[in-house]
């Protein structure tokens, strides 16, 4: 499927994806623009134009896999030069196979883009404007309403990165994407990085010495913004997919991997949901140093805890919350608090999810209500491979099953966050008005 072995989904790859669901499995990424697909199980290396081979066995077990994992799918179509006319218009006989194949193997795809980030031309495999690319996915849309009438189309799907990049990183742009093609489009969709990792040594850097600060964090919410204001000008009233994110693109930064990594994953999760994102896709579930699971061992890294505890805690609507210091008073910066209507729960009862970046110091948290359960996760060091939960480490076993981490009782008017610690909390006393059932 890419230039890396195809991955194992082995009963560990299995359980752990078990627990995230339901979610949306993205099958896509820049090898997916040039990938060839054969259903016919004849094909024994990709044909001219093509960089790799997904074959229709492989593409039925990755959709068994979601099925059986209680996940939906979202995937991208070949566009590179294999896909391409001699006009350099994009010709669909190739994505109505695929799309044919995945309707009649009953493949669990919900929702899918064209080109994965058009606006990178280096890694779509061909050449185009915003005209062209708007010509194309008519094509596509066409192609769809024929095939599969319900999936959903989402667009541009270009990448939005937190610093400023080299012209061919954005051309065409969102914006000139936008113009010429956004009545096409069923939802907004596009992807959001700090900076690149050392693997692209030569286009800006994501800070790594500064990982933990909010001013890095928060780039984020820029990319959010920005892309927002394009949804509103050019699609007002649609949803916002954020199909793809990580820190650093281009592999994921080392540091993903790591404790440190948890932040990241929870305060652009956070971030993502209370600015209106509709869903958020990290990149990756395995693979890479951004993989929240080990491409080697299959086994839990630090941010898959933080992705499971989010799932098993959060529900699906954002709350405005400010923690203050018991007595009044601001929170330190250090400190960044995120408030959800507790999941499956229409009592008024709030989850959240802190995080407290400060190395040296704990403080204390008013949190308004009194009755509490947390989970507190910590580690040794930034550059810890596991995590404790609640001071105790969790005992996995060698299929990757695990026992929930037990939350200890609390006073949510006076919670103490430990010097670097995620902290997830429940308060089922909130009797908060925005998450109790409508008369």
């Amino acid at each position: 499927m890419s230039v890396h072995p195809p991955v194992e989904l082995d009963e560990k790859l299995t359980n752990l994806t078990k627990k995230l669901g339901p979610s949306y499995l993205r099958v896509s990424g820049s090898w997916a623009n040039k990938v060839y697909f054969d259903d016919t199980g004849r094909a024994t290396e990709a044909p001219d134009g093509f960089q790799s081979v997904l074959t229709g066995e492989r593409w039925s077990e990755v959709g068994r896999f979601a099925d059986g994992t209680g996940n939906r799918m979202v995937t991208s179509f070949a566009v590179g030069a294999g896909t391409r006319a001699p006009d350099g218009s994009w010709t669909p006989d190739l994505a109505k196979r695929f799309l044919s194949y995945t309707v009649e193997n009953k493949v669990p795809v919900d929702a899918a883009e064209f080109i994965n980030e058009p606006n990178i031309q280096g890694t779509a495999g061909a050449t185009y404007d915003s005209a062209g690319f708007a010509r194309d996915f008519a094509t596509l849309k066409a192609l769809r309403d024929e095939v599969d009438p319900k999936l959903e189309l989402l667009g541009p799907g270009g990448m939005v990165v937190g610093y400023e990049v080299m012209k061919p990183l954005d051309d065409p742009t969102t914006e000139e994407l936008l113009e010429t093609s956004a009545d096409l489009f069923d939802a907004f969709s596009f992807h959001s990085y700090t900076g690149m990792s050392d693997r692209c040594s030569t286009l800006p850097q994501v800070p790594v010495d500064r990982l933990m600060d909010r001013s890095v964090l928060g780039v984020m919410v820029e990319n959010i913004r920005m892309s927002t204001e394009l949804r509103d000008r050019f699609m007002p009233g649609k949803k916002i997919w954020l199909t793809e994110t990580a820190t650093a693109a281009c592999g994921g930064d080392q540091t993903a991997s790591k404790f440190e990594g948890a932040f990241a994953y929870l305060e652009h999760l956070g971030d993502a949901a209370r600015n209106g994102v509709w869903v958020h896709m990290y990149n990756t579930l395995v693979a890479s140093d951004y993989g929240i699971i080990d491409d080697r061992t299959h086994m839990p890294r630090p941010s898959y805890f933080t992705a499971y505890l989010w799932k098993k805690n959060m529900g699906t609507k954002a709350l405005d919350v400010t923690p203050s210091a018991p007595g009044g008073g601001e929170v330190t910066d250090k400190v960044s608090a995120y408030g959800h209507c507790k999941r499956d729960t229409k009592t008024g009862a709030v989850a959240m999810a802190i995080t407290n970046r400060d190395a040296a110091n704990a403080y204390t948290v008013d949190l308004g209500s009194k009755k509490a359960a947390a989970v507190t996760m910590t580690a040794d060091s930034l550059e810890s491979d596991s995590a404790l939960f609640n001071g105790k480490p969790l005992d996995i076993s060698d299929s990757a099953t695990f026992k929930d981490p037990a939350p200890r009782t609390v006073d949510g008017t006076a919670l103490e966050l430990a010097p670097r610690s995620i902290t997830f909390v429940t308060l089922p006393a909130a009797k908060a008005k925005a998450c109790t059932t409508k008369p």
